[in-house]
């Protein structure tokens, strides 16, 4: 038994060590040819582009994480702290919201009669 499992030991080695031979040699190949293909300025060009579609993309998603946050907020109460400093604006402020609030939830009853209706 002893042999057999030697046998298959040393066999799986030589498999292993011909797949990580072969995958290297494979990417060896794979980094000289895109180097032939690519002139040096053009490889900096395209990091370049690469650089900004990333800042980009992370920018994106810290604005998608802020609008998501903000919207969670109570604004009135913010405003409200400040209500020493401006006291007729934030007045209006109250009473525009208010009447902001109302006009939403008359347009989601509409929305949910016209689904009924429907």
């Amino acid at each position: 038994m002893l042999g057999n499992e030697k046998i298959e030991l040393d066999d799986w080695n030589k498999r292993k060590d011909t797949f990580i031979t072969e995958t290297y040699e494979y990417l060896n190949q794979t980094r000289e040819q895109f180097d032939n293909v690519i002139t040096y300025s053009e490889k900096v060009y395209y990091k370049k582009k690469l650089k900004t579609i990333e800042i980009e993309k992370m920018f994106n998603d810290r604005d998608y994480d802020n609008i998501n946050h903000s919207k969670s907020l109570q604004h009135r109460k913010f405003v409200n702290k400040t209500r020493g400093k401006r006291l007729n604006s934030i007045l209006d402020y109250d009473k525009i919201l208010d009447e902001l609030d109302k006009n939403n939830e008359k347009e989601k009853e509409k929305k949910y009669i016209g689904f009924i209706d429907d």
